[in-house]
């Protein structure tokens, strides 16, 4: 089958699924396009044997508390249940020992309901005390990501036993509901917690001192992305013409005004289409001089990057811009041909409208928040008209603050 028609089907079922509430009668896409993109990129996984993280035989049965960070902007604490009668001190070579497993979210009591998952099939575990845990389906409702629709996922644990109190390892499979998102590239960690004592602040998202478990992630992502991107992108390449960029309502209010914003912040993005999306923003302000007026930066001009939450700090920015602050502290960001690079590539046309909020008697915290528009072109077609976000002050690799917002605050 010609490659750009696979594409465009696969778009535009996805597309007439969501439309008509019906996924369940529509042809399982989204899981037939991560198979062929896992076929794709073979070569770039590695197998869990060749991850570099140590792992040793442990007796593991137990209650655990897991963290962690998924590629695709979704943070997630789950409890996990290891169980089976017997449990081997040692293991032959090519010898195994099967167990069960079952998966509560973090905020469920184990010990009045039910799991969220039953692990499917038994997770094995070798010699060396590797072993997976297979979440299908694993079903988030809208609640747990702070967006309009719920998020299921085929999820691969792929374990490495650090110790007979804590597991981790690297997180694969697919968002495959409402959109098609690969997770390669994802960590986890998982310390014992049979008292349910531990909060999710104390467990690590990746092995300790693990620094290079996402590598492969990241080449098998840009490999399918550039592919994603080239078959939807055959008709227009060639196009020399710049994006048209779009128009925002004006945002200042009684309450806006230009202030420092420099730091780190974190941004709470709501997008049209139901997917998490958190985006780390560091900022550089330069308040307004009397003696030279600049106009549309009467209220100063902010330099700053933007990266994705779950890079490290070392990360090169996505994008790097330059932008006046009105005199009502408001700014605008225009970033024609954006690339969102990861485990999938994200291409569009965005612009960020930003509203600077100084505290008051009734917040005490510097804020911006605001709208954005435009378009994303690849992997699908998507008018960004609508979306909203919200930015806090916040620490890279740091946990994102709970029921964070994603849209302004009402106008007092």
């Amino acid at each position: 089958m010609n490659t750009l028609a696979h594409y465009f089907r696969f778009i535009t079922g996805c597309w007439l699924c969501l439309s008509l509430s019906l996924l369940a009668a529509c042809e399982d896409l989204p899981q037939r396009d991560y198979d062929d993109f896992k076929s794709r990129t073979t070569s770039f996984r590695p197998e869990i044997n060749e991850l570099e993280s140590s792992s040793q035989l442990e007796d593991l049965r137990g209650m655990w508390l897991l963290n962690a960070r998924l590629s695709a902007g979704i943070d997630l604490g789950l409890r996990v249940k290891i169980s089976a009668i017997e449990w081997p001190s040692e293991l032959e070579d090519m010898e195994t020992h099967t167990f069960q497993a079952e998966i509560w979210l973090e905020r469920q009591d184990p010990a009045i309901e039910e799991p969220i998952v039953v692990v499917s099939p038994d997770p094995v575990l070798d010699t060396a005390g590797r072993f997976t845990l297979t979440a299908n389906p694993l079903i988030l409702d809208p609640e747990i990501l702070n967006v309009t629709t719920a998020v299921e996922a085929i999820v691969y644990l792929e374990s490495n036993t650090q110790g007979a109190d804590e597991f981790c390892g690297a997180a694969t499979g697919s968002v495959t509901v409402p959109l098609t998102l690969d997770l390669q590239g994802s960590t986890f960690g998982a310390l014992r917690d049979d008292d349910a004592q531990l909060t999710l602040a104390e467990v690590p998202t990746r092995c300790r001192g693990d620094e290079n478990d996402g590598q492969a992630g990241e080449e098998a992502g840009e490999e399918a992305g550039e592919e994603a991107g080239e078959e939807a992108g055959e008709e227009t390449s060639g196009a020399e013409s710049e994006p048209t960029r779009p128009e925002l309502p004006s945002l200042a209010r009684a309450d806006s005004a230009p202030a420092d914003i420099s730091g780190h912040w974190l941004m709470n993005v709501s997008l049209p289409a139901p997917v998490p999306l958190k985006l780390w923003a560091s900022l550089n302000y330069t308040a307004p001089r009397t003696d030279m007026v600049i106009e549309g930066a009467e209220g100063g001009l902010i330099d700053g990057t933007l990266r994705r939450e779950v890079d490290p700090l070392d990360a090169e920015p996505l994008v790097r811009f330059s932008s006046g602050v009105s005199a009502e502290g408001t700014f605008e960001v225009w970033m024609p041909n954006f690339i969102l690079d990861g485990a999938i590539r994200v291409e569009g046309d965005l612009l960020i409208g930003g509203l600077i909020l100084p505290p008051t008697d009734d917040r005490s915290e510097l804020i911006w928040c605001g709208k954005a528009a435009g378009e994303a072109r690849s992997p699908l077609m998507l008018d960004l008209e609508g979306t909203t976000l919200f930015a806090n002050q916040w620490t890279p690799g740091e946990m994102a603050p709970e029921n964070m917002p994603n849209a302004c605050p009402d106008s007092e």
